[in-house]
């Protein structure tokens, strides 16, 4: 079965799809999504941003073999997590604010 992801627009009374693969993690008014992909647990994993008018740009951060999208507010302003990029084992979360990725702190989680 191949899932589809798909976000329906109240003003325009219409549908947008995503491909195959991408996990879309945030929304904001202005119809910007954000999330990761592939979503099939392979690596690397990439953030991605899907614009209003259907332009879909894959970031990474830095040297990060994980990187997931997960918030986008009204201000273009991305939270996210990365891991690889500071550390090859941990998780940190960043903030990208305009072109500037800044890493907020390293998430605390632990492996059993």
């Amino acid at each position: 079965m191949r899932n589809q992801v798909f976000v329906y627009s109240l003003d325009s009374k219409s549908f947008t799809t995503l491909d195959s693969g991408h996990a879309a993690i945030g929304i904001n008014d202005f119809g910007q999504i954000v999330g990761s992909t592939p979503t099939d647990g392979s690596l690397p994993a990439h953030g991605f941003i899907r614009e209003a008018n259907a332009i879909v740009t894959r970031l990474d951060f830095p040297r990060a073999y994980y990187t997931s999208f997960n918030a986008i507010n009204n201000a273009g302003q991305i939270a996210g997590n990365q891991c690889g990029g500071g550390s090859a084992t941990d998780l940190y979360r960043f903030l990208r604010d305009g072109g500037v990725l800044l890493m907020v702190r390293r998430a605390a989680w632990s492996q059993n």
